[in-house]
């Protein structure tokens, strides 16, 4: 986002890998939320000389008012009970004694880039490279647990809910992933003027855990669309099979 004057061709920098949160040895093989994937990614910026043109900032520690904007109490207070309790990997979701702090300074790199980037007289441009994700955190929850596919907090719906506490009238999110975001959807799903994208998911990754119970759009207040993946292409030899929900006679 940006917004007035000012800031030139200045670009803030916030990075938070977490390199405290990570799976314990026994999920180390079937957990893909690790710290290289925001280590190795700092590296390739770092090599190719782009940090060291950034305006380095610090990332801090999310509050709970600014967690609170996109969800419960009751949320922040499991995300923190189970990080204490160190709470073995169930399905996409592992606790470490770090979790809750990690995503807290996810969160709070995230929020701070938002605000920086529409600040009068501030960068116009800022970047956070942090793990843990947030995108699938949503406000309700789902099957007693709010964390989800990795994500503990959602540090894009907190920028944006500070951005507008802040003033700013429209905010757009681009949401670039093989999953759907429904964390952030499902929190933004009545509230416009905000602008949600969705752009590479794959049939592949999506999970009945993560896509059936969400409604799929990119505009405030549209129409209600289907989740299912779209039809592959039929394997040369094999008859077309008729859409869901239909049969062939």
């Amino acid at each position: 986002a940006e917004q007035g004057g000012g800031g030139g061709g200045r670009v803030a920098f916030y990075y938070a890998a977490g390199v405290g949160h990570s799976p314990a040895p026994r999920d180390r093989r079937r957990m893909i939320e690790v710290a290289e994937r925001v280590t190795e990614a700092y590296d390739a910026l770092s090599a190719a000389g782009l940090v060291q043109r950034c305006e380095r900032q610090e990332a801090r520690l999310a509050s709970d008012e600014e967690l609170r904007r996109v969800h419960r109490q009751e949320h922040l207070e499991q995300v923190r009970r189970r990080s204490e309790e160190q709470r073995p990997a169930n399905g996409s979701v592992y606790y470490s004694s770090e979790a809750d702090t990690a995503a807290r300074l996810a969160c709070g790199a995230v929020v701070d880039a938002a605000l920086a980037a529409v600040a009068p007289g501030g960068p116009r441009r800022a970047f956070a490279l942090v793990r843990p994700p947030g995108h699938h955190a949503s406000r309700d929850g789902f099957e007693g647990g709010f964390a989800e596919g990795g994500c503990f907090y959602n540090s894009v719906a907190a920028a944006a809910a500070a951005a507008r506490a802040a003033g700013v009238e429209r905010v757009a999110i681009l949401d670039w992933d093989v999953h759907h975001g429904n964390g952030t959807q499902e929190i933004f799903y009545e509230e416009p003027p905000l602008l949600r994208c969705v752009a590479g998911s794959s049939a592949r990754a999506r999970r009945p855990s993560f896509l059936d119970r969400t409604r799929v759009c990119c505009t405030p207040r549209c129409t209600p669309t289907s989740t299912q993946a779209p039809a592959r292409p039929p394997r040369p030899g094999r008859p077309t099979p008729p859409p869901r929900g239909e049969t062939s006679t």
